[in-house]
């Protein structure tokens, strides 16, 4: 692993994420909402740090609510490599990934 990386993980106390790569919750709302579908109510955002390293990748997957990904440091500064993202469905022009695209990520 890189040590800009590990150096990351560590100062930003982050975990291994189940779909792949190091995440932290940084907040979660305390609004409620229930969703149109049959999951159960929850939070109406959450927002989290998500860290791949060079050479992983995130296991393809559905996210059911919609997603407005962030980028910070990346690329060169976190691992040497460049990353790609795949999805499924067209997000909107503003960077919102409507719920329901498939996607996955690897750098």
């Amino acid at each position: 692993m890189h040590p800009r990386a590990a150096a990351l993980i560590e100062r930003l106390g982050l975990e291994p994420h189940p779909e792949g790569g190091y995440f932290r919750e940084v907040f979660r709302s305390p609004h409620r909402v229930q969703p149109k579908d049959d999951r159960d109510e929850r939070s109406a955002l959450t927002t989290i740090y998500f860290l791949l390293v060079e050479g992983e990748c995130s296991r393809w997957h559905r996210v059911r609510s919609d997603v407005r990904p962030g980028a910070g440091r990346g690329g060169k500064q976190a691992g040497g490599g460049r990353s790609s993202r795949v999805l499924a469905g067209s997000p909107d022009d503003g960077g919102l990934h409507p719920g329901g695209l498939y996607g996955g990520t690897r750098v």
